[in-house]
């Protein structure tokens, strides 16, 4: 009796200490943005490291969505090059990102990794705000192309 208990324990523990599904394949969610980091835990400051990336990876993800509906308009009615636009929209959104959660964290053999997420939901204000700086582009002078360009650029 007391080996089918030790063997039970061990089965569990084994079950328990494998990889979250997460570290394996990145999810997909129709509801929230992530960002999953990971960093080498030779480095002294692992976790930070880790926490980076994952905001960064987090970061990235929203830029693209942005980027991918708004860009065309940015390029359009500015005169930037696409790519300026995009690392506009990188920059600040990497410095700009809060409203984020720690969903989890994972301790492996040789590296630590990390998972958050933020909803879809955390950025409709921001798009309302969007439109709406877009609109007054759209109804503004013509002329003020100063006045039009900070528009643009807040939206």
């Amino acid at each position: 009796m007391k080996k089918l208990i030790t063997i039970f324990c061990i089965y569990n523990f084994l079950l328990f200490a494998q990889e979250p599904n997460w570290v394996k394949e990145r999810p997909v969610s129709n509801r929230y943005f992530i960002g999953i980091g990971f960093a080498d835990k030779n480095n002294k400051d692992y976790r930070a490291v880790a926490k980076a990336e994952a905001l960064n990876d987090l970061a990235s993800e929203i830029s693209v969505t942005i980027s991918s509906e708004l860009i065309d308009i940015m390029v359009e009615y500015s005169g930037f090059s696409e790519e300026y636009a995009r690392s506009e929209i990188r920059m600040s959104t990497r410095e700009e990102l809060d409203g984020y959660e720690r969903v989890d964290d994972y301790n492996g053999k040789d590296f630590y990794w990390m998972y958050y997420r933020m909803s879809y939901k955390y950025f409709e204000g921001y798009a309302e705000n969007a439109i709406s700086l877009y609109d007054d582009y759209l109804y503004s002078d013509k002329n003020d192309l100063v006045g039009r360009l900070q528009l643009l650029l807040q939206g």
